[in-house]
């Protein structure tokens, strides 16, 4: 059987988000109510804050996301191969609506939300093996675009 560890961190909307790129692949996975929008700016992703319900997936992730004071960093398996098609790196955004989305499972978003969604590459494992995702967070103002 073949398993990817998925982290997600979910935090409240509003912000907009920053991730290093090591190339510009950014690859739109949920239309909820419409396509995130996005810039690629140099080696970085901006994710402005927006009401759109939806997901990005990011193959060229440089390993690492930053929102407001929160930054986590992991590690990127360059030959390894990641869901969603290959994304190490997921972005989620929410907002409130006035009814819910059928096509989502009737999602009925609370709030304004954020998630950050780190993936380990697909893993084969056999009973009594095992596999590691490592994230280190860190809190701070380290990346003063976010």
């Amino acid at each position: 059987m073949r398993w990817a560890l998925w982290n997600v961190t979910q935090l409240p909307g509003g912000g907009s988000v920053v991730a290093g790129l090591r190339r510009p692949d950014v690859v739109a996975l949920v239309a909820g109510t419409g396509t995130l929008e996005y810039t690629v700016d140099g080696d970085r992703l901006v994710v402005p804050p927006q009401d759109v319900v939806g997901k990005l997936g990011v193959p060229g992730t440089a390993g690492w996301v930053t929102y407001g004071p929160l930054t986590l960093a992991f590690d990127v398996d360059p030959a390894g191969e990641y869901p969603d098609e290959g994304s190490p790196l997921e972005i989620w955004l929410e907002h409130p609506l006035p009814a819910p989305l059928a096509e989502l499972g009737d999602l009925d978003p609370p709030a304004r939300i954020v998630e950050l969604e780190v993936l380990g590459p697909l893993t084969a494992l056999e009973p009594g093996a095992f596999t590691n995702l490592n994230i280190r967070a860190t809190v701070g103002n380290l990346c003063k675009d976010a």
